[in-house]
């Protein structure tokens, strides 16, 4: 099978179908958020951070319904699902604020 890449164009024409298809791929994010009013931590993972924290903030989500508004304070980005499933499932049985004090992630509450 010939390539369509001419060596000419790698640079520019083959970069930018590279580049394309690269952000075309599903970006998973596992997150945390806080909640000041009720002092609480919630963590999770989506392929859509805008929509997700919109649907914490707007009470579509039974468990941080009470909690608004929730702040986004810690995002870690994964190529697939399963992956940051992982992720997902190691923070909420470490505890999410033991989490964040092992990754030195200092936050003030």
């Amino acid at each position: 099978m010939e390539s369509s890449c001419h060596p000419d164009k790698i640079l520019s024409v083959c970069r930018r179908d590279f580049l394309f298809i690269l952000n075309a791929l599903p970006m998973y994010t596992v997150y945390i958020l806080h909640s000041k009013s009720k002092s609480k931590f919630y963590a999770g993972q989506t392929n859509d951070i805008e929509d997700r924290l919109h649907r914490h903030n707007s009470g579509q989500n039974k468990s941080t319904k009470y909690g608004t508004p929730w702040v986004l304070i810690h995002t870690i980005e994964f190529g697939s699902r399963p992956e940051a499933v992982v992720l997902e499932t190691k923070i909420k049985k470490r505890g999410i604020r033991r989490y964040l004090e092992d990754i030195n992630f200092n936050f003030e509450v």
